[in-house]
């Protein structure tokens, strides 16, 4: 059926949440713009929801199954057209893939690290402190810590 399993991110970390800090930071912008030339903001948003994604559908076409009324726009071109799942899948994937490809690049395997091994994490403060590990973490390369004072936190490699 297609389940995929729950995988959180790094906590502090919005690196791994590109996506979402992304669309964050450009909804912002497009409201500081739409502010500063005292437009109405909405129309700005749909224009965003309208503009297709790495060669795929944009999000208004992929949650409505039809393109989203703007200036000039035929009534053909309003019709729903519904992409098969699978067709979408794919073409997702194959962007996922590239993105990943050139991503990973520069990046090297890392030996695992075992349960008891003294380690120092990189504190939110900004300082590097003393931990060990207590286990590894069904995700890639995160692990639970412990650090001197006993706190349990997450980190990754």
């Amino acid at each position: 059926m297609g389940f995929q399993t729950h995988c959180t991110t790094s906590p502090r970390y919005p690196q791994s949440n590109g996506l979402a800090e992304k669309t964050v930071k450009t909804a912002k912008h497009i409201l500081g713009k739409a502010r500063a030339d005292d437009k109405d903001y909405c129309l700005g948003l749909l224009e965003y929801q309208k503009t297709p994604v790495d060669n795929l559908k944009s999000p208004a076409q992929l949650l409505m199954s039809r393109r989203l009324r703007s200036n000039p726009m035929t009534a053909a071109r309003l019709q729903p057209h519904v992409t098969p799942q699978h067709v979408f899948r794919n073409q997702r994937g194959a962007c996922q893939y590239r993105q990943q490809l050139y991503y990973n690049r520069p990046v090297k395997a890392l030996p695992p690290l075992a349960a008891g091994t003294h380690i120092r994490f990189h504190h939110e403060d900004g300082s590097w402190q003393p931990a060990k590990i207590i286990q590894p973490v069904n995700t890639h390369r995160s692990y639970h810590i412990q650090t001197e004072e006993g706190q349990m936190l997450r980190s990754n490699r």
